[in-house]
């Protein structure tokens, strides 16, 4: 992976509480009103240790491009730019009609991709373009299941949901000893999916820092 680790972005939500847990594990802030909110963040370390520890094999309702229902092995989703996560997060947050018109907080992670292993680059397999078809996930979940399953390590992959001409490669992680946190401390934002399947990004503040239009099909 060369001298220095490659700097990594993901996106995960935040959720509110009056009773904040401490500050070890909880980024704790005060929203824009002034109003006394608890905005719990899980720590980035945590979120690594609960996605490599959630039980396998992948249940059926759990679905994402390239870890599919059955797999035996969990899977970490981060992307090169911190833009590019904000548009993958926005359009699962659309996927979810109830989302709608809400302002959901979010924090942006910083991690460190520090596996040795080259990653093995989605855009150099033949049916490439089916692999990274924006509506269906059928043929990377046949792919991924045909791979033997201790080469699993580290996937490089184009991203599909900013754009081609400005959207950053994503990779997919399944070895926990592949990724790891930075010292930096995770950011809050408010994410607001609209109808129109736009999702409004604003920072602590208030203020709109992005106007991300996801590809959705």
């Amino acid at each position: 992976m060369g001298d220095k680790p490659l700097k990594l972005f993901r996106v995960c939500r935040a959720d509110l509480s009056s009773q904040p847990p401490p500050a070890a594990r909880f980024i704790n802030r005060t929203n824009a009103a002034g109003l006394g909110l608890g905005i719990k963040a899980t720590s980035t370390p945590d979120i690594i240790d609960d996605i490599f520890g959630r039980k396998l094999p992948i249940p059926a309702g759990y679905l994402t491009r390239f870890g599919p229902p059955g797999l035996h092995k969990n899977v970490l989703y981060a992307s090169e730019k911190h833009t590019t996560t904000f548009f993958e997060f926005g359009y699962h947050m659309l996927k979810d009609k109830s989302n709608m018109g809400r302002s959901i907080w979010v924090a942006l992670h910083e991690l460190e991709l520090v596996g040795t292993s080259k990653p093995l680059s989605v855009n150099s397999q033949q049916n490439s373009a089916q692999l990274l078809l924006p509506g269906s996930y059928s043929f990377a979940h046949a792919w991924i299941l045909g791979l033997p399953l201790d080469s699993l390590d580290i996937l490089s992959y184009p991203n599909v949901r900013e754009g081609s001409q400005s959207g950053g490669t994503n990779y997919a992680i399944y070895e926990k000893a592949s990724i790891a946190p930075t010292k930096t401390t995770s950011k809050l934002y408010r994410m607001i999916p609209a109808s129109d399947e736009s999702v409004q990004i604003q920072d602590m503040d208030g203020t709109m820092i992005l106007n991300a239009k996801p590809i959705m099909r």
